[in-house]
């Protein structure tokens, strides 16, 4: 047992450490362009702000708390509507929750030994991965927080905690299966690993003179109300429970057949391990795979066998293996989905760098692992900093996943800039025309637009409009009804509105164009050189 004085300074470190890692996920955190994923999520928050509902939809939406949430930032900056947001308000809901995988070490420093503790937490706050996701606006994050919570609340009630830890574990189990589909997923994990680490042994006094029944039911009563109220709407919309319920069919069909995220099974070692890209470092965990490996002898012999640390670690062990072997087999695979079982590796890390610490008994031995572990700490703060504040919409990012690219800036700059130049402003009537939809995330950047037409082909029976955004695939079409379909004498010419196709994203291309009557309008008020 610590000292009160020991634990004193275990939790200043802790707290600074909090603010390091606040600092990473809030800093410039609307830098980077919205990802198509972000602007799905964004817009869908957008019906639940302006017309004060939500409906559930299975389909690549996910759950709800994610658009409940976002309610917060909105209501402290009295944002009504989705023009009133940006891109730094959406991201905070995230930004905000990746901290719980901090804050929540705080009530472990009684049983777990603190300079692990500190270690966990200084790879936490600067892990690339952990901070480039805890900056994007979806569920993922979310759902290892979450996850993350449900573990260190049933952790302290199994050893003696009141019965507010048990209902906190409900409460995080909840909002984890409230949070995303995979919640699933991360409860079986749970469950298995608890059994596992019942089998090989649990300390003296666990769960002692508590009701299991009466826990039970603390546990799972909000467990499965919060899903509840979340997926119906609070009770508006009855049937979101069951599209939630069905939505697994589809996840099922999805993940026996997946396209564009096939991956192989070891799509995830090789994101954590290694990657190099022309004019960039080497992007690598390989630090923090390396220490967990350290983390994990010595957990099923011994007094550690039967110490509540030995079996926190043990859990933690056997949870991020089971949930690395479920996401590896699958093969429908996206970045992001790793987080939950790295945030684990990451616990087994913090283990790994102590116990290393305690192999240096000699005091040169001391030096030269401190010396390592000082290097690669650095290493991953250096990556940190490129990863999210300049190669953070980079394709060669290896966290950069089908993201927009930093075209569209170009693109919404020189559309800004013509209705700054108008009378009406953006009262002024754009078509965007690209196969499949293929046009996101522009709804986003294009929200206070008012006279904006969506459309998956060229309307042969509509007026073209002045200003076009438009696939190449689509050009054949457009130019087919600008210049052959009109009569002669009403044809209208229209000129590029930039230089070179925008790339919004790898291999995905818009053009634009305006009319020439209306770019004759503006030039004099604007920089556009055509």
């Amino acid at each position: 047992m610590r000292s009160r004085h020991s634990n004193t300074i275990v939790i200043i470190l802790l707290l600074f450490i909090l603010m390091a890692g606040a600092c990473l996920r809030f800093y410039h955190l609307g830098g980077r362009p919205l990802h198509t994923d972000e602007a799905v999520h964004a817009l869908k928050f957008g019906l639940l702000l302006e017309e004060h509902s939500y409906r559930y939809d299975p389909l690549d939406y996910h759950g709800p708390t994610l658009n409940y949430l976002t309610l917060l930032p909105a209501w402290l900056t009295s944002a009504k509507s989705l023009t009133d947001m940006d891109e730094t308000l959406l991201r905070l809901v995230p930004a905000v929750i990746s901290l719980l995988l901090i804050l929540g070490l705080f009530p472990l420093k009684k049983y777990l030994e603190g300079r692990a503790l500190l270690f966990a937490a200084a790879l936490t706050a600067v892990s690339p991965v952990l901070v480039f996701y805890s900056r994007y606006y979806i569920q993922e994050m979310l759902l290892a927080a979450f996850s993350f919570g449900t573990i260190v609340c049933g952790f302290r009630y199994m050893l003696g905690g009141r019965k507010g830890w048990a209902l906190g574990t409900g409460i995080f189990l909840g909002l984890t299966l409230a949070t995303k589909e995979t919640g699933l997923m991360v409860l079986a994990a749970l469950l298995a690993a608890a059994v596992l680490t019942g089998v090989t042994g649990l300390p003296q006094g666990t769960m002692k003179d508590k009701k299991i029944l009466p826990t039970l039911a603390v546990i799972i009563i909000p467990s499965l109300l919060l899903p509840l109220l979340f997926y119906s709407s609070f009770f508006s919309n009855p049937r979101g429970v069951l599209d939630y319920l069905l939505s697994y069919s589809h996840y099922l069909s999805r993940a026996g057949h997946p396209e564009a995220h096939l991956h192989p099974w070891w799509y995830y070692g090789k994101l954590l391990l290694w990657n190099k890209a022309h004019g960039t470092p080497l992007w690598s965990e390989a630090f923090v795979l390396i220490l967990s490996g350290f983390g994990i002898p010595g957990l099923w012999r011994g007094e550690e066998k039967k110490s509540p640390s030995g079996m926190f670690y043990r859990f933690i062990f056997f949870y991020s293996a089971i949930l690395t072997i479920i996401y590896s087999l699958l093969p429908y695979k996206t970045p992001w989905l790793l987080l939950g079982f790295y945030s684990g590796l990451v616990l087994l890390a913090g283990r790994g760098a102590a116990r290393l610490i305690d192999w240096g008994s000699e005091r040169w031995k001391e030096i030269i692992i401190a010396g390592l572990l000082l290097i690669g700490f650095l290493h991953l703060c250096r990556q940190s900093l490129l990863l999210n504040f300049r190669f953070e919409a980079d394709p060669r990012n290896p966290w950069v996943y089908g993201h927009t690219s930093e075209d569209i800036f170009r693109l919404t700059g020189t559309l800004n800039e013509i209705a700054a130049a108008l009378p009406g402003g953006q009262d002024i009537h754009l078509e965007v025309i690209a196969p499949g939809s293929d046009y996101w995330p522009l709804p986003w950047y294009l929200r206070t637009w008012s006279r904006v037409g969506w459309f998956n082909r060229v309307d042969f029976d509509q007026p073209a409009a002045p200003l076009i955004i438009v696939s190449p695939r689509c050009e054949a079409d457009l130019i087919r009804k600008l210049y052959e379909l009109p009569k002669p004498g009403s044809r209208r010419l229209y000129l590029p509105l930039v230089h070179n196709p925008v790339e919004l994203r790898p291999g995905v291309f818009l053009e634009a164009y305006i009319r020439k009557d209306l770019y004759d309008r503006i030039r004099q008020e604007t920089t556009l050189i055509l």
